[in-house]
């Protein structure tokens, strides 16, 4: 019998579970994985949460948060919506700049903005090869870590920015609160996570391993009040991303949030979104599973969780000879997933005798495509899944 984990949020432990799999996650092996929601708050999650040695390896050894190319070289301006929104927030709520730190930082695609604009940075990510990307690119120090490793002593900070980074935190409490405690008292929050809302909007696959939580906006309001802080501005963005996103601007309260009423529980609204989520994705993998039926043998490419995902949902792994899995990724080639070999893009291409290709990343299928096609893997060996 499964025994849960106590809700992030409000520490109930009566979990609903609404989708249980075992994936086979590469270079860690089977895991069986739960997602669900709190009855007592509404907090959707993963229950319970992978190890801490699941957790710590994915990150420092597996993870794909830097950027494919070396010399990557942002360009003068950003693209991405996320980084116009904390560097506008920045800009706003803090003009006279000072100091700004980054938990899990990744390439420090956002933080070279923010240093662009004149902020002294600093932060912190758990993944060496991403942390080190990161410094290269800014000229700074990264540290490598978690936040609770390297978030230490009286510092304190201007500014300090989350972004995309909270969902993916076991302890999303203790994460506020060691924010808080290294905020200069009239310091700024920066915040940005995925959104549970608008259950059409979700991706694909929006249930994955390293994301812990899926927060509403009501439930992470008040996990910031609750913490001490006062968020000053909230934002929806249904579009620029491949799921809905809420950013947060908050402040140190002067005292502690005091509500009138009890927080509402949001069981009954988040139950209805993964309801409807879980049947979009259960016709997507039948209809996806319908692709490859016809094929004998095949190479997968891409070795990550919307692969352990496509070995749970489908019947491939009994159904066809996987010849090996292609992935980018040096960190993943020589590992193995579902008892599969993963092999690096030119050892594919070297093997490579006129097999289907199965492309099983939803971020990156049409790049994917791209480049089996400039290789001159014809068209109709290669099986998209998701477009």
């Amino acid at each position: 019998m499964t025994t849960f984990d106590p809700c992030m949020v409000c520490e109930s432990t009566d979990f609903e579970p609404l989708k249980v799999s075992n994936w086979k996650i590469t270079g860690v092996g089977d895991l069986d994985v739960s997602f669900g929601l709190c009855r007592d708050c509404g907090h959707i999650s993963q229950n319970p949460c992978p190890s801490d040695d699941v957790i710590e390896a994915f990150y420092r050894e597996l993870s794909n948060y830097f950027h494919p190319e070396p010399d990557w070289s942002p360009p003068p301006v950003p693209a991405a919506e996320t980084t116009k929104r904390l560097v506008g927030a920045a800009r706003r709520f803090k003009p006279g700049k000072g100091s700004l730190y980054g938990i899990g930082i990744g390439s420090g695609r956002d933080l070279i903005y923010m240093q662009r604009q004149g902020w002294d940075v600093s932060g912190c990510e758990p993944s060496p090869t991403a942390a080190k990307q990161a410094g290269d690119l800014m000229s700074v120090d990264i540290e490598v870590g978690f936040a609770d490793e390297c978030l230490t002593g009286g510092r304190t900070f201007d500014v300090i920015m989350l972004s995309h980074v909270l969902e993916h935190v076991a302890k999303p409490k203790d994460m506020i609160s060691l924010v808080h405690d290294h905020l200069d008292d009239d310091g700024v929050f920066l915040l940005e996570v995925p959104c549970a809302r608008q259950a059409h909007r979700l991706c694909l696959g929006w249930l994955t391993l390293e994301h812990l939580s899926y927060f509403s906006t009501d439930i992470l309001v008040r996990l910031l009040e609750e913490a001490g802080f006062f968020p000053m501005e909230i934002t929806l963005d249904d579009w620029s991303h491949k799921y809905p996103t809420v950013t947060v601007v908050a402040r140190k309260a002067l005292d502690r949030v005091r509500r009138e009423a009890p927080y509402l529980n949001q069981y009954a609204a988040n139950k209805d979104l993964m309801e409807a989520h879980l049947r979009i994705d259960r016709a997507h993998w039948h209809a996806a599973e319908a692709r490859f039926q016809h094929l004998k043998t095949a190479y997968v490419y891409a070795a990550g969780v919307h692969t352990a995902q496509l070995f749970s949902e489908t019947n491939l792994l009994n159904k066809i000879e996987v010849v090996g899995i292609a992935d980018s990724s040096p960190l993943k080639v020589g590992k193995q997933q579902g008892g599969r070999d993963i092999i690096s893009k030119d050892q594919f291409l070297a093997g490579y005798a006129g097999q289907h290709v199965i492309i099983s990343s939803y971020n990156s299928e049409t790049q994917i495509a791209e480049m089996l096609a400039a290789e001159g893997i014809p068209a109709e060996k290669i099986v998209r899944l998701y477009t």
